[in-house]
């Protein structure tokens, strides 16, 4: 049994010892209701390792593909390549007049990739 299912197991340990006192078992481990009823729904007595975080389920479905081009990110980063001093909205403005309709957000996350 790894640490973190000893802890979780500590909480409920707890939680019986102290009168099924849920609020009083959160403070004093420090944790949020939230957590706590959440691991108190998967947990089952007779399995402790029902306790063990299931990494993978954490993981998002599907992640949002970008839907701007690939000619529209060689400009953005071209542009900033070649100017590093300027701002988004210099780069923003620049961009309109070519022609290229981006937001200042969007024109970041492409240079910060």
């Amino acid at each position: 049994m790894n640490d973190d299912i000893r802890k979780k197991v500590r909480w409920f340990e707890f939680y019986e010892n102290n009168g099924r006192n849920a609020r009083l078992t959160c403070r004093h481990f420090g944790i949020s209701p939230d957590t706590f009823y959440r691991w108190k729904k998967r947990y089952d007595p007779e399995n402790p390792s029902s306790l063990a975080d299931d990494k993978k389920n954490r993981k998002p479905k599907r992640l949002r593909k970008s839907n701007i081009s690939l000619l529209t990110v060689q400009k953005v980063k071209k542009l900033k390549k070649n100017h590093p001093e300027w701002s988004m909205k210099k780069l923003l403005i620049t961009l309109q007049g070519e022609g290229v309709s981006l937001s200042a957000s969007s024109i970041y996350r492409i240079i910060k990739k």
